[in-house]
């Protein structure tokens, strides 16, 4: 109601100031009607009339209407928002109903009623606040599968956003995802030794869809969207104690240390992909993990550790790899083959 005579009032100022500018007898009507000189000359019979110039008319406001207008505003949506609040604290504080329509007494029905309606409201803003931190469920993935069904010893937790896909956006087109060169040999790569679970912050109404066009052979076994995830301020943060698997072998790729606030040592931090063709990071992604798996690592937060050193731990393991080659070219030249005491990959990780 407020809000109605403000904006009413407004009009009315505006509308007296327009009037006060009228510069011929008859004025200027706001109803939508035309000034005199704007209503065509009368014909005369035997004589033609030049057609009359049309003058511009300019509208100028006054400086109290301006000053009017650049406050009004301001306080119209001021008191918008106050109006809201004033509701919502009003929902959130009002005692539940019976049957019947009657309040139900709790707790806060013998303080002041001001007082009632601040505490109830608190205790339902604190209930909804805490839903929206926690995941949804305590347990994100079903139990491991026993023999003799296949599961694999790791599990991979992957990002979407700029580690998969990266999203591109344009007035013509909107809102558009490329995918990743050599993501199809990274899965296929990587299937029979990890459990694959894709983890994000995204919401499942763009997650699913896209999943469904990148994976079409849905090698990703998981997909664990908004929702699922603890919300730390204005930021989804993935909790990998709710996946249910032994964080020993649980490896989580990502761009951003800050989404895996509560499990750093779990994070293989890889730098993020801006959508540029001739990436080949997967690949030697799929080579880092697929050495941690065929040597059996026991906790692969130990191999992770040793890699947080580094501002690109893929670059890293890339040069290691590329010094062992050598040297076990070299020993194979020298000595016609390996010793037995050689294992391949193990140097890598230290």
């Amino acid at each position: 109601m407020v809000s109605y005579v403000t904006a009413r009032t407004m009009c009315k100022i505006l509308g007296q100031d327009i009037l006060a500018r009228k510069t011929k007898p008859f004025g200027i009507y706001l109803q939508g009607y035309c000034s005199r000189e704007n209503k065509p000359p009368l014909k005369v019979p035997g004589k033609t009339s030049k057609p009359r110039k049309q003058k511009q008319i300019e509208f100028k406001l006054t400086k109290s209407t301006k000053s009017i207008l650049s406050t009004g505003f301001p306080i119209l949506g001021l008191i918008t928002v106050s109006g809201f609040g004033i509701y919502i604290f009003l929902v959130l504080g009002s005692p539940d109903l019976d049957t019947d329509g009657n309040a139900i007494r709790d707790e806060f029905s013998e303080e002041p009623i001001l007082r009632q309606y601040t505490l109830r409201a608190y205790r339902e803003a604190k209930y909804y606040l805490k839903l929206l931190q926690k995941p949804q469920t305590e347990k994100l993935l079903p139990d491991p599968l026993d023999y003799p069904y296949n599961q694999p010893k790791y599990t991979l937790v992957i990002e979407l956003t700029d580690v998969l896909v990266h999203p591109e956006w344009s007035y013509s087109t909107g809102w558009r995802y490329k995918k990743r060169p050599l993501l199809d040999q990274f899965l296929e790569t990587l299937k029979d030794s990890y459990e694959i679970v894709l983890y994000t912050g995204e919401s499942g109404k763009t997650v699913f869809s896209l999943i469904d066009t990148i994976d079409p052979n849905n090698i990703i076994a998981y997909k664990l969207v908004q929702g699922t995830t603890r919300l730390l301020g204005f930021s989804h943060v993935k909790d990998l104690n709710s996946l249910n698997r032994n964080l020993k072998r649980v490896i989580c790729v990502d761009w951003n240390p800050n989404n895996v606030k509560h499990q750093p040592e779990n994070l293989l931090n890889i730098t993020r992909w801006t959508g540029k063709e001739d990436d080949t990071c997967l690949l030697d992604l799929a080579a880092f993990l697929k050495i941690i798996a065929d040597n059996e690592i026991e906790d692969v937060r130990e191999v992770l550790k040793h890699y947080k050193k580094y501002s690109d731990p893929i670059k890293a393991f890339r040069k290691k790899q590329e010094m062992l080659s050598e040297e076990l070219d070299a020993a194979t030249a020298k000595k016609g083959n390996l010793p037995n005491t050689q294992q391949p990959g193990s140097s890598l990780f230290t």
